[in-house]
C-alpha cells in the first residue's frame, strides 16, 4: 500500500484491505476540536498504522478559508495529534 486517500468517509473508514483506499467527502468539522473529530482522525490513525504508512495528507474543502479560526483550529488540531506521522 503506497497510497491512503481520506477524502469522503473520514468518519466511516474502509474495512477491508485493498490496493487503494478512497473514503470519501464530508465536511469534519473545519478541525474544530470536537470529540468526533479526533474519534475519526485516530480511525485514520490505525489504517495508516496497519499499512505501514508514514504520510497522512490533509485536503481541505474550497469553502475551507485562511480565516483566523480557521488557522487557529488547523494550528491546534496539529499540535494536539501525534507526531509520529507527516501530515501534508
Amino acid at each position: 500500500m503506497k497510497l491512503l486517500e481520506v477524502q469522503k468517509t473520514f468518519y466511516n473508514p474502509p474495512l477491508k484491505k485493498k490496493g487503494y483506499y478512497h473514503l470519501g467527502e464530508k465536511h469534519y468539522g473545519f478541525f474544530h476540536p470536537k470529540k468526533e473529530v479526533f474519534a475519526a482522525f485516530e480511525k485514520t490513525v490505525s489504517i495508516t498504522r496497519l499499512l505501514k504508512s508514514k504520510i497522512i495528507v490533509f485536503q481541505t474543502p474550497a469553502i475551507f478559508k485562511p480565516q483566523n479560526k480557521n488557522i487557529k483550529n488547523m494550528k491546534e488540531f496539529f499540535q494536539s495529534v501525534t507526531k509520529k506521522f507527516m501530515y501534508v
